[in-house]
């Protein structure tokens, strides 16, 4: 207790107390001579300690505390020299000028704020994980969904024909009431009506179909011969004697290559509702083989013939994997057939495979550059005006003033081509008007589109195009066949199949399985193109 001598009993209390006693909670300051030596120089050690602690402290907010000094001395020497400046120019802080800039602050930071939220959608947008087709803001007086008054034919519609197999149940709806349930006077009888509904059984029948087999054996060699049937496979006997038919495995492949179903979804529909047991391997297979040895693989072909000879051909392209590879689906079409093919690249010898060069036929086109070599310079083309419209009206969006015009005025151009064509097929005015129309209509382009410099880049560089492609006669060429379409819609629309099949199936594992899909896509969607059953189509290939 030496170091304590000559600390009063009041100063010693209250140092313990208020820097010591804190560290050490066990220790009754009211209490301290009777407190064991050892722990009173272990509290005194950790007070220590915590002063050196605070000191550091300290030193270190003297530290910032001067550096907040500095900035304020050297904005204060950036306010005088700014004064100074203001002073030598002559310039005047009158109210009405402060006022305006102001008002000019207020919409920058306004512009600020709004850009930013776009740049904050744009990115969610990028990381979204849901409803990824939103455009946000919804109109605010949409159209109405159904058929417009006034457009198309409206009757009842007729009761359903029966049909093998169908089952007719009938029933009798009779009236439960002698007296009329609104004012209770008799009812007289006029006539009876009639009413359907179409549902399916409890359970779907299957067919299963037995066959007795005949076996012989040879006496001299002992060779078997099993007897035959046109339904009968040859080596359907032993562990695969009983098997999956052909319209099964068609509707299998209906509901995957043609409505868009998963393999798993396909599974699901044959073995919970119509208690057929088959499994997507045997469905992938059975695609293989039918795409590759099978009748699906020469149908495919035969459309590929068809549409080499055709008049018009409408192509596309968007893109698709395989294996994890990207590839392109290509599409060819016209109003008869649908042809698709995945390939690896999209050049002009994948091209060449549908359309060869010697091609006497319109392709209808985007603009890709697979399309633009100097073997597709006789192949006549129709670029699609929907495409260059789109481009237009992005240009005129990035312009203002005078510098709108160039785009405006080409697209009212091409507006009234394509009005004018509507109206000829519409039968409205005479073939001599129609060809007077289109005279003046090509003469106004031409005019519009010559050579010539102008002083923005960006419509300098949309004239040039558009220039050349006009001079090739690509842009009012529908003018002079009545069955061309200003448009490449019908190849968008012959896509829109594999884009949803890209999202659900994820393209194709390997190359075998694009190609089967290529093949058979091609017939599913020329056979629903001509109005054919797709599932008696498949059947019968199959």
């Amino acid at each position: 207790m030496g170091f304590f001598q000559g600390i009063s009993r009041f100063d010693l209390t209250f140092f313990f107390n208020e820097a010591i006693i804190g560290n050490m909670p066990g220790i009754d300051p009211h209490r301290l001579h009777e407190a064991d030596p050892a722990e009173l120089v272990k509290a005194l050690e950790l007070a220590m300690q915590r002063v050196e602690t605070l000191e550091a402290e300290n030193q270190k907010l003297q530290q910032q505390n001067q550096k907040l000094r500095n900035v304020i001395r050297k904005l204060r020497q950036l306010i005088r020299d700014l004064q100074q400046q203001i002073g030598s120019c002559g310039c005047q802080t009158d109210p009405a000028s402060l006022s305006a800039d102001f008002e000019i602050a207020d919409q920058l930071k306004q512009e600020n704020q709004d850009l930013r939220q776009q740049l904050e959608s744009s990115e969610r947008e990028n990381h979204r994980s849901a409803t990824p087709f939103s455009k946000g803001k919804r109109k605010e007086n949409p159209q109405k969904p159904g058929r417009k008054p006034g457009q198309g034919k409206f009757r009842h519609k007729p009761a359903p024909e029966p049909r093998e197999p169908d089952e007719i149940q009938e029933f009798q709806a009779s009236l439960d009431t002698e007296a009329c349930p609104k004012c209770g006077a008799k009812l007289e009888r006029q006539a009876s009506e009639t009413a359907t509904t179409i549902d399916l059984p409890r359970l779907i029948g299957r067919v299963i179909k037995y066959f007795s087999i005949e076996v012989a054996e040879c006496t001299g060699c002992g060779h078997k011969v099993r007897g035959t049937h046109p339904e009968l496979a040859k080596d359907q006997f032993g562990a695969t004697a009983h098997r999956i038919g052909s319209r099964v495995y068609a509707l299998a492949l209906a509901l995957h290559y043609d409505s868009g179903m998963s393999l798993r979804q396909a599974e699901k529909v044959l073995n919970d509702y119509l208690q057929i047991p088959v499994t997507q391997s045997a469905i992938t297979q059975k695609a293989l083989k039918a795409a590759e040895q099978g009748k699906l693989g020469e149908l495919a072909q035969e459309i590929k013939a068809e549409l080499a000879q055709a008049d018009i051909i409408h192509t596309d392209d968007t893109g698709w994997k395989v294996g994890g590879t990207p590839h392109f689906l290509m599409t060819f079409c016209n109003e008869k057939a649908i042809y698709y093919q995945i390939e690896r690249h999209h050049r002009a010898a994948e091209v060449a495979q549908v359309i060869d060069p010697s091609f006497r036929g319109i392709v209808v086109v985007d603009g890709f550059t697979s399309y633009q070599p100097q073997s597709f310079d006789s192949v006549p083309q129709q670029r699609c005006l929907a495409h260059r419209q789109r481009n237009l009206t992005d240009l005129a969006d990035r312009k203002a003033g005078k510098g709108k015009w160039f785009a405006n005025y080409t697209k009212d151009v091409f507006r009234q081509a394509m009005e004018l064509r509507e109206l000829n097929l519409a039968g409205h005015g005479t073939a001599r008007e129609f060809q007077t129309a289109v005279i003046d209509l090509k003469q106004k382009l031409d005019h519009h589109l010559r050579p010539r410099s102008l002083s923005d880049p960006d419509n300098q560089k949309m004239l040039n195009s558009l220039w050349l492609q006009n001079q090739k006669g690509q842009l009012l060429r529908f003018l002079d066949h009545p069955k061309l379409e200003p448009t490449n819609n019908r190849a968008e629309r012959a896509l829109r199949p594999g884009v949803k099949a890209r999202k659900v199936s994820q393209c194709s594992k390997n190359q075998r399985g694009a190609q089967s899909r290529a093949a058979i896509t091609s017939v599913t969607a020329t056979s629903r193109l001509k109005k054919e059953s797709v599932l008696e189509t498949l059947a019968s290939a199959l």
